[in-house]
């Protein structure tokens, strides 16, 4: 993930989440230390992301989205899981 990423990210972002991060979110992701921040892309177009965090032997993904699902089933939901506003948790699988 570049700086110049991230406009086609906040698409991605406003459709995915009631709570979307901010450009500023994305972008101090993009220049922090210890943090690991990459896009996927499908011909010149990006359709994911994923923000992770780590420390030695510990990581946190801290956002992960993909564009319309793009193969992406869900496998199982987890109630309430998201409070303000509360919403379910989609777990999802995809194959590679």
């Amino acid at each position: 993930m570049v700086e110049e990423d991230i406009p086609g990210i906040m698409g991605i972002e406003r459709s995915s989440f009631s709570t979307p991060w901010s450009e500023i979110s994305f972008l101090s992701e993009v220049y922090k230390k210890n943090a690991f921040s990459n896009v996927a892309f499908f011909e010149e177009n990006i359709i994911g992301y994923i923000c992770v965090n780590y420390l030695l032997h510990e990581s946190h993904i801290l956002n992960l989205a993909v564009h319309e699902r793009f193969g992406f089933r869900v496998e199982s939901i987890r109630k309430k899981y998201y409070t303000n506003p509360d919403e379910d948790a989609l777990l999802m699988m995809g194959r590679i």
